[in-house]
C-alpha cells in the first residue's frame, strides 16, 4: 500500500479521495512500524503530529517528508543473512 494523495493534488477521474491526515494506527500499519517507535520521533521533532481533541493526527504530506527523511541502506549496511536470503 503507499501513502494517500497529498491534498491540492488532482485525483484521476473516477477516484475516491484519499485521507489527508493519517491516525497512529494507520500510520504504523503503513509504515510498518510500532506506536513506541512513533511516539518516540514525535518527541524527538523528526516527526510532526497534530491533536484534534484526544486524537493525535499526522498529515498525509508529513508522513512522506519524515519516510524521505530515513537514511537510505545498502548492501554494506544489511546483515549478512539477509543479503544471502
Amino acid at each position: 500500500s503507499t501513502f494517500p494523495n497529498v491534498p491540492g493534488v488532482a485525483l484521476p477521474s473516477g477516484a475516491e479521495p484519499q485521507m489527508i491526515a493519517l491516525s497512529i494506527a494507520d500510520f504504523c500499519r503503513l509504515c510498518s512500524v510500532g506506536r513506541t517507535f512513533v511516539y518516540e520521533e514525535i518527541a524527538a521533532g523528526r516527526l510532526r503530529a497534530c491533536k484534534a481533541g484526544r486524537r493525535t493526527l499526522i498529515d498525509a504530506a508529513e508522513a512522506r517528508r519524515w519516510l524521505t527523511s530515513l537514511k537510505r541502506v545498502g548492501p554494506s549496511d544489511m546483515p549478512r543473512e539477509t543479503i544471502a536470503a
